[in-house]
């Protein structure tokens, strides 16, 4: 199962569209053995929590998945993310085999 947090963007072919944090952490730990990749957004409208706040519940609640992907348009969200996975990466706090990638919406799904 593949997981894609976006409030505008389609969802792309053979993935599972989430609107929300909250949304995304039901589904995700409904079916966390069975999921494969989240892809992140980070801008999900000014009254809601950020794809920045999904990443700092995963770190603090020490989850797995395969493969995380980041394509928000907000680059600095992007780097924020990436940087905060790779620490808890390199201090044991989320396993290393984690895989992150920056990647762009739509030529990085199809």
């Amino acid at each position: 199962m593949k997981l894609f947090l976006d409030d505008i963007r389609s969802v792309p072919d053979g993935w599972t569209l989430v609107s929300n944090v909250q949304e995304l952490e039901e589904v995700f730990l409904k079916n966390k053995n069975a999921v494969t990749h989240i892809s992140l957004d980070n801008s999900l409208g000014w009254k809601y929590p950020q794809g920045k706040t999904f990443v700092d519940d995963f770190i603090n609640n020490q989850w797995y998945v395969d493969n995380i992907w980041l394509h928000s348009s907000d680059f600095m969200a992007v780097e924020y993310m990436d940087e905060q996975l790779k620490i808890a990466k390199e201090s044991n706090v989320i396993s290393s085999d984690i895989k992150v990638k920056i990647v762009s919406y739509p030529e990085d799904f199809e």
